[in-house]
């Protein structure tokens, strides 16, 4: 089945809320690596709100900024295994992941 069929129409028909998609290379920082914004569980479906991008796959919170630039504030952040390997550090990375999206995110668009 076609990709864009199965996660753009049918899982969303069954009620899904987000689409979970990989970032191959996500780490590399380059932008090839990342699909287009949105597509295809942002298009219109009848009556059904668009799903949420999740980029997921290896996203450093160095790159916090970049993918909410390119997605736009209305995306859901996976950064679980760049954070689980600071280790000791989790406590301080998760800090600077959350001051990334503040600052990656406009004051009045919270």
């Amino acid at each position: 089945m076609a990709p864009d069929v199965l996660l753009g129409r049918l899982f969303r028909l069954f009620g899904r809320m987000v689409w979970f998609f990989p970032i191959q290379g996500a780490a590399s920082g380059t932008r090839r690596n990342l699909p287009a914004p949105r597509r295809p569980a942002a298009r219109a479906l009848g009556g059904l709100r668009s799903a949420l991008p999740v980029p997921a796959g290896g996203m450093p919170v160095e790159r916090v900024g970049e993918i909410v630039e390119f997605y736009g504030r209305d995306v859901m952040l996976l950064l679980g295994g760049s954070l689980y390997l600071a280790g000791e550090r989790l406590g301080d990375r998760t800090r600077e992941f959350v001051e990334a999206v503040a600052a990656a995110v406009p004051e009045g668009t919270r």
